[in-house]
């Protein structure tokens, strides 16, 4: 997760992640939030690169941690 400072790039996703090989980058949203239109080109261009990029909302993490379970097995 890049550290958010003065310092920093903007726009650039909230995760970054090597999945088996795969450049995966994801912005995650709370409540109602919107993306910047940095990010949204910063997605665009991740996605056009050959990786994926996409957005996350709070209201998905039960589905998503439910889903990495019974993919464990569990």
């Amino acid at each position: 997760m890049p550290i958010g400072s003065g310092y920093g790039n903007a726009g650039v996703p909230d995760f970054i992640c090597n999945v088996n090989g795969k450049f995966l980058a994801v912005e995650a949203k709370a409540g109602r939030g919107e993306l910047t239109a940095l990010q949204i080109k910063n997605l665009a261009q991740i996605n056009a690169g050959g990786g994926v990029g996409l957005t996350i909302r709070e209201d998905m993490m039960d589905y998503l941690e439910g889903m990495i379970k019974l993919l464990k097995g569990g």
